[in-house]
């Protein structure tokens, strides 16, 4: 067993001096690969449990490991590709329709247009004094510019993900064999770790138990809400006849995700221009499944999903999602909170050790 130690004041700074040198040495070092470790260690952490149950039946780390591994790519890995190839695919048609056609595919531009022109100059009429009137040429020359410009705009987006289909293939094979040394070998690094530590053991543990707890959190409080919430409103969309239903869902998944955005940045848009193109009713009724069921579904699952050893004030959460995107690029709404809850138990550390007179 570890010898526990005391805590003076050279051991502080020792504390803080190899926090900081072991976090500049591993963003230096493993900056390129950084996120491919982190996503090996964060599915480790959220697919354990499934490894147990395999380990238990088959008692055997390697039949155990390729079964988990399998799992996470049924589950996970072909979810992630299947989505990202639809996305592509409708991207790339809807860039089509908006550079070759002004009313080709499913959306009628024509009705769009003669519903909003009759609105806002139904509109003018009703202000006295006002004139001008929106012409035919007018409605026109709006929408092919800004039809246009969104093509050339997806276009931009889709060709730079094209290109990073070969770096995207080395980290997901680096991903693999990751996966297939922690999962057989986690309980003898997480002894390492404790036992290079300067720390007592129950910091330790404190650490591991906070990060372990942020990490499923992040996962379960928001991949499984967003999910269900994304799943509602897939199933609403068609319901609707709303077109290219495969990349709404997938960017509503991706609002559902960021605290506080949430769906509404998706369903106040979509309801505005159903209400623009005479579907009135489509409109009211996507609102109302949006407040009444899928924004309720959030305060039903979160606090059930949600380990009470990863509570953060929203703020925090959201300061720690924003900065971990900036810092970290897309999966940076899972890193950045847990290296928020670092920073807050290393606070309570502090607080608990050395602030004492």
């Amino acid at each position: 067993m570890k010898k526990e130690v005391q805590f003076d004041q050279n051991k502080r700074y020792v504390f803080l001096f190899f926090s900081v040198l072991i976090l500049i040495m591993s963003v230096i070092f493993l900056r390129d690969y950084f996120g491919v470790l982190s996503l090996g260690l964060l599915t480790v952490v959220v697919y354990n449990p499934v490894y147990r149950f395999f380990l238990k039946v088959f008692k055997r780390n390697n039949i155990a490991t390729f079964f988990v591994i399998t799992t996470i790519f049924i589950s996970l890995i072909l979810p992630i590709l299947i989505v990202g190839m639809i996305g592509f695919f409708q991207i790339r048609s809807i860039a089509s329709d908006f550079l070759i056609t002004n009313n080709g595919g499913n959306l009628n531009i024509e009705e769009i247009k003669n519903f909003t022109l009759s609105k806002l100059n139904s509109l003018l009429e009703s202000i006295p004094y006002v004139t001008y009137r929106v012409s035919d040429e007018d409605v026109d020359k709006f929408i092919t510019n800004a039809y246009e410009n969104s093509g050339q705009l997806l276009l931009g987006f889709v060709t730079p993900i094209a290109q990073q289909i070969p770096t995207i293939t080395a980290n997901l094979i680096l991903y693999v064999i990751l996966l297939a040394y922690l999962f057989p070998n986690q309980d003898k690094l997480r002894e390492k770790f404790i036992e290079v530590s300067p720390f007592e053991r129950k910091i330790d543990e404190k650490y591991i138990t906070r990060i372990t707890a942020m990490a499923k959190s992040m996962v379960n409080g928001t991949f499984i809400v967003a999910f269900v919430q994304s799943a509602i409103a897939m199933i609403t969309l068609i319901i609707l006849d709303i077109p290219y239903v495969a990349l709404l869902t997938l960017l509503y998944f991706v609002a559902c995700v960021i605290p506080v955005l949430g769906g509404f940045v998706i369903t106040i848009p979509l309801a505005i221009i159903m209400f623009f193109s005479g579907n009135l009713v489509g409109a009211i009724f996507l609102i109302l499944i949006q407040t009444l069921v899928i924004s309720i579904i959030d305060n039903i699952l979160r606090p059930k999903l949600v380990s009470k050893e990863s509570k953060l004030p929203e703020f925090l959460t959201l300061l720690g999602i924003m900065a971990g995107i900036s810092f970290f690029g897309p999966l940076g709404f899972i890193y950045g909170p847990i290296v928020v809850i670092i920073i807050v138990t290393t606070l309570e550390i502090y607080a608990a050790q050395y602030s004492k007179k």
